[in-house]
C-alpha cells in the first residue's frame, strides 16, 4: 500500500465518539443557528394592508385603508398605487364641500327670490332673513379624500390612513417602501378582495 491510499483507509475508519463535550458542541451549534434566523427573522421589515373600507359618499365611491409598519424598526413609504386589471386607478378629484356648494346654488337662487328683502306694501320694510344654504355644510373629516402624496416616515408599530374617491375599484394594492418588505422586493401588491 501506498501512503496516499493509506491516510484514506484511515479517514474511512475513523470513528465519532459521543462524550458529553461532543454534545455540549451539538447543542451550541444548533442554539447559534436558531438564534441567527430568529435574529434574522425578527429584523425583517414588514407593511400590513388592513381596514379596507368602501363607502359611497354623496353618488361617489370611495376606498380608505390603512398602511402598517409591522417591523421593528422605522421604514419609509415611497409609493402607494391602486390598480384594477393593470391599470393605475388615481384619486378622481371629488370634493364633498365643492359638491355640495354647486348642489346648493340653485337652491340658494330659488330661496331669495321667494323670500324678499322688503315686505309689499305700502312702506317697504326691510325683513330679517337668513338663507340656510348660505351656511357651508358640516363635514366629517373621514369624507375628504388623503391620496398618498409624499413619502411617509413610519415608526415601528404604527400606521398612517389614506384615502380616494375612485371610479373603479382597485383589485390590488401596491405599497413600495426604501427596504425590502416582501422576499426581494421593495413593494408588496395586497388583493382587496371587494370584486
Amino acid at each position: 500500500m501506498t501512503k496516499n491510499n493509506y491516510s484514506r483507509m484511515e479517514m474511512l475508519n475513523m470513528y465519532i465518539t459521543f462524550s458529553f463535550d461532543t454534545l455540549i458542541a451539538l447543542v451550541a451549534l444548533f442554539l447559534s443557528i436558531a438564534s441567527a434566523i430568529y435574529a434574522w427573522h425578527f429584523n425583517l421589515f414588514r407593511v400590513s394592508v388592513t381596514s379596507i373600507e368602501v363607502k359611497k359618499e354623496r353618488e361617489h365611491v370611495m376606498i380608505s385603508f390603512s398602511v402598517s409598519n409591522i417591523s421593528t424598526r422605522a421604514l419609509t413609504i415611497k409609493d402607494i398605487t391602486l390598480e384594477h386589471d393593470g391599470h393605475r386607478i388615481l384619486d378622481n378629484g371629488f370634493s364633498p364641500e365643492e359638491y355640495d356648494i354647486e348642489k346648493n346654488r340653485n337652491k340658494r337662487q330659488f330661496w331669495d327670490e321667494s323670500h324678499p328683502l322688503y315686505t309689499d306694501g305700502p312702506l317697504p320694510v326691510p325683513q330679517m332673513r337668513w338663507n340656510p344654504y348660505d351656511l357651508s355644510p358640516a363635514y366629517d373629516p373621514s369624507s375628504v379624500s388623503s391620496p398618498f402624496k409624499r413619502s411617509v416616515e413610519l415608526v415601528p408599530f404604527h400606521a398612517e390612513e389614506f384615502s380616494y374617491y375612485v371610479d373603479a375599484l382597485p383589485q390590488t394594492i401596491n405599497v413600495t417602501c426604501n427596504h425590502r418588505i416582501h422576499r426581494l422586493s421593495k413593494t408588496i401588491s395586497i388583493p382587496t378582495k371587494l370584486d
